[in-house]
This record gives C-alpha cells, structure tokens and sequence, in this order.
C-alpha cells in the first residue's frame, strides 16, 4: 500500500506500507459475570454500578477537600507577617532532596538547581508549620489515644490483605507520630471549613474533563 503525506510548501511524500494483521477489539457483554470477574466481593452487575459510583463520589470529594485545604492554607500564608527561620527551610529542602534521589532516575540530580527551585515551596511549607501550630493551640484541638488507634483499624479492616503490613507500620512511634500530626491537620481544617464562605457550582462530566484537559 502507498500513502502520500504532504510537508513544507507543495511538498509530497511518499510511503510504502505493509499491513500485517487487522485486530477487531471485542468488548465483554456488560452482565453479571463481568461484574464478578472485576472483584471478589462483587456479585452482580447492579453491585458493580454501585462500587464505581461510589468511587467516582470519593474521588470527586477527596479533590474538592483537597483544593480547599490549598486555599485556606494559602489564604493565611497570604494575611499572615512571618519570617521562618532559614535553618528550618533549609532542612525541609535536604529532606525533599533525600526524597527525590530515592528515584533511581533522578540519581544525577543538580543539588544546586534542585534547591533554588523548590526553595519557595519549601518556606510556604514552613511557614504553613507555624501558623497550622498556633492555630490548633487557639481552637484546642487534640487527638486522643482512641482516635488514634480507630483510624488504625479502619485501615486495616478496608485493606484486609494489608494488614500486617498496616500493622507493623503504625508500632513504629515515628509513623505513628505522624499520623497523629495528619489528624490534627484533618481536625483542624474540618473546624476553619466552617469559618469558610463556599460556593458550590455544580458541573457536568464532560465540563470537568475540559477543565482538566486544560491544566
């Protein structure tokens, strides 16, 4: 077979093609042994509608959360007068670097370059640090032993094959520390939400993958 693409100005070209197989994609028949083969725990096709629904809803509300904890971050990041001290900024960049060359790919990584580039992420983060702190302290937010230990379970009883892993990651102090920190922050942004003036608009799919195309 001969196809002739055009190039430059009244420019011709042409090639020569050989068509060694045709292959015809044939989708399974949406019923309920399709619904079964996608999931132990899923029984019937009318099983599977509701688990991708439910995901789609969690998605969607984990992103909305998501963006509006960037905003009432960036919002007292914006109204507050803080100076951080460079030895701490410093320090959150070596930690992003040590991050960084975990990648096999990035084990030739300008330090230099890499520095000065997440330089002001890395103060936004800091400074985030101390406001984030002195507002727990003025809305006496804390975590209990019981919350702790209750985000620990549901883990392990939504991740069941992963459990033991779950497990041996929360006995580390280190680990668990943090995850005290997260739920601080979680508490705390769920108590700002409410000082928050929020408008809703709601969308259709096809708009929300156009805006997201466009990022």
């Amino acid at each position: 077979m001969k196809i002739y693409l055009p190039y430059g100005e009244n420019k011709i070209s042409k090639f020569e093609m050989e068509i060694k197989k045709i292959e015809e994609q044939i989708l399974p028949e949406l019923n309920n042994d399709f619904a079964q083969s996608v999931a132990v725990d899923i029984k019937s096709l009318d099983d599977l509608k509701l688990r991708l629904k439910e995901n789609i809803e969690k998605n969607l509300n984990d992103d909305f959360q998501k963006r509006l904890q960037d905003k009432i971050v960036d919002y007292f990041i914006e109204k507050t007068k803080i100076n951080v001290p460079k030895s701490m900024v410093d320090s959150f960049l070596n930690n992003l670097l040590e991050n960084e060359k975990k990648n096999p790919k990035n084990k030739d990584i300008n330090e230099k370059d890499f520095k000065e580039k997440m330089s002001p992420y890395a103060e936004k983060n800091v400074k985030w640090l101390f406001i984030r702190n002195k507002l727990i302290d003025i809305e006496n937010i804390a975590i209990s032993s019981s919350e702790i230990e209750k985000f620990i379970k549901k883990a392990i009883k939504e991740n069941q094959t992963q459990s033991k892993e779950i497990k041996e990651f929360y006995d580390n102090e280190e680990n668990k520390n943090n995850l005290k920190s997260n739920l601080n922050s979680n508490k705390l942004f769920e108590c700002l939400s409410k000082y928050a003036n929020i408008k809703i608009v709601e969308k259709s799919t096809d708009e929300l993958r156009k805006n997201q195309n466009e990022k």
